[in-house]
């Protein structure tokens, strides 16, 4: 019983672990570019926000929108290993429907943001747009690898258990 429960308890935490990782990363990343993109001269972008028109909000918001959605492929990719396997690569051609789902959503993105236009809010970026966000999204990857790397082996409550039963004294 005690191997199941610490099990239990290692999956959770691998979980909340790599949430919590990668929701830090892109809160602090697309906020970034929320309140600070336009200053990224790449990004064709005026450089003071008081000037920005509606064409370049959307602009920003379009540039946004597709990161996040890149940092999501990634994430896809670092998903693929439930127990902190650190080769997320490992038997990835063996899978055709990941590959399927992959190929099917960056299709969608690139319709949506390439021909969305007014349905989706959104507007055509440039190669130099479309590379920021594909960098930013695979960010993702060295950033699960180090997540994974990560241990976190005790239960903060294994003061609390029997050591004779293996079963928690609380309940």
């Amino acid at each position: 019983a005690s191997d199941v429960y610490k099990r239990q308890y290692q999956r959770r935490v691998r979980v909340w672990k790599n949430i919590i990782i990668h929701a830090i990363y892109q809160i602090f990343v697309l906020l970034g570019l929320l309140y600070a993109g336009h200053k990224l001269e790449w990004l064709d972008l005026p450089e003071d926000r008081d000037d920005f028109d509606e064409d370049d909000d959307t602009l920003l918001s379009t540039i946004i929108f597709n990161a996040f959605v890149f940092c999501q492929l990634f994430n896809e990719i670092n998903c693929r290993k439930l127990y902190d396997e650190l080769n997320v690569f490992d038997g990835i051609f063996k899978n055709w429907i990941f590959h399927a789902i992959m190929f099917v959503t960056i299709a969608v993105q690139i319709l949506i943001v390439e021909f969305g236009d007014t349905a989706s809010k959104t507007t055509r970026l440039n190669a130099i747009q479309w590379l920021t966000c594909v960098a930013i999204g695979s960010i993702e990857l060295p950033l699960g690898f180090i997540a994974h790397l990560i241990r976190i082996e005790k239960h903060p409550l294994h003061h609390l258990t029997d050591v004779d039963e293996g079963t928690p004294l609380i309940g």
